[in-house]
């Protein structure tokens, strides 16, 4: 069993990297572009966000509204993204080691079936999330 607890290590591992290093940046263009850059000594206008910097980014909005509703729902929002994007692959990966080689009854295989088809539905909560965060 050391293969697998080596490589659910490794996965956890890749997760946490994907998470906190930066995994996309944003540029602006055009005059709006030439402006920040003016600003910024003529550097290039664009910025790198790891998964955990965009969720700090939202609290951060959230905080600067200072208001009731906006930080319950950008809260959410935060709490939604690093939820589906960090928590439930991990969950979904241990899930599966075991279906694949943990010993289980037949209620206890059914059991983590039906768990494991519930976190690949809120992996698929993630699209929506990012989608939410862009627009």
């Amino acid at each position: 069993h050391w293969v697998l607890s080596a490589a659910l290590l490794t996965f956890v591992i890749f997760v946490i990297c994907g998470c906190a290093l930066p995994s996309f940046g944003i540029e602006v263009l055009g005059l709006v572009g030439l402006l920040v850059e003016s600003g910024n000594r003529f550097e290039q206008a664009q910025a790198f966000y790891s998964v955990f910097d965009l969720a700090a980014m939202i609290m951060d909005q959230a905080r600067y509204l200072d208001t009731t509703s906006d930080l319950v729902g950008l809260g959410t929002l935060a709490s939604l993204l690093v939820v589906t994007v960090f928590l439930v692959p991990l969950a979904q990966a241990a899930s599966l080691l075991a279906q694949w080689f943990a010993p289980m009854t037949m209620k206890q295989r059914m059991w983590n079936t039906v768990q494991i088809e519930i976190l690949g539905a809120w992996q698929y909560m993630e699209v929506y999330v990012l989608s939410v965060i862009i627009a």
